[in-house]
């Protein structure tokens, strides 16, 4: 349920950053069609290279902290839009560190939902969080910053996905440790993974 919700928020950044930060540059920040697309092409090249490095990292240092560390940081994707549209060539470096906050979404939608149910219906729990993330939040992201952006102007969208970010931030403070490696250690550690997650009220 946890991950569904992440999810949520996840395709708000998604579909509302997309959507909107072209908007934003071109109109606010004046950037031309090139330096748009460089930036989009920056963008995805870095949730791409973080898709594939979050995962690993999280194989050394568990699915929960890596999921909370990411997430955290996606929160300064839009921030630094916002903030730093009048320094290109910085914005454009940030926004590649940056997106190793998107390192969060394999394991939200993937890898933390396959290793916390059984085998069987490991494809069917995949799809359900996928399907509710994209059918509704990755609608309703882009309808809600439009309605706020034609009130309050360009800067709205970004602040919808700083929000969003963070909501997923909190939402992964509850998510339990699942990576193999690590309740390997924890279950020689503490006996079994329920004696500690009871010492930590999980």
């Amino acid at each position: 349920m946890l991950n569904i919700l992440i999810s949520n928020f996840f395709m708000i950044f998604f579909t509302t950053m997309t959507a909107f930060s072209p908007l934003f540059l071109i109109n606010v920040a004046k950037y031309t069609e090139q330096q748009t697309a460089l930036f989009l092409f920056v963008l995805g090249l870095g949730i791409f290279f973080w898709n594939l490095v979050g995962p690993m990292i999280s194989d050394h240092i568990g699915r929960k902290p890596a999921l909370v560390m990411f997430t955290f940081i996606s929160i300064f994707i839009p921030i630094s839009v916002a903030l730093l549209y009048n320094n290109f060539p910085l914005l454009l470096i940030l926004t590649f560190f940056l997106a190793a906050g998107m390192g969060y979404q394999p394991l939200s939608l993937a890898i933390i939902p396959a290793e916390s149910v059984p085998r069987p219906p490991v494809a069917s729990a995949i799809a359900i969080i996928v399907c509710v993330g994209e059918g509704i939040r990755g609608s309703l992201g882009p309808v809600l910053s439009g309605i706020l952006a034609d009130h309050y102007g360009l800067f709205s969208p970004l602040w919808v996905v700083a929000i969003a970010c963070a909501i997923a931030f909190l939402l992964s403070f509850g998510i339990k440790e699942t990576a193999p490696i690590k309740l390997l250690k924890i279950k020689e550690k503490h006996g079994s993974v329920e004696t500690l997650q009871s010492e930590q009220g999980i």
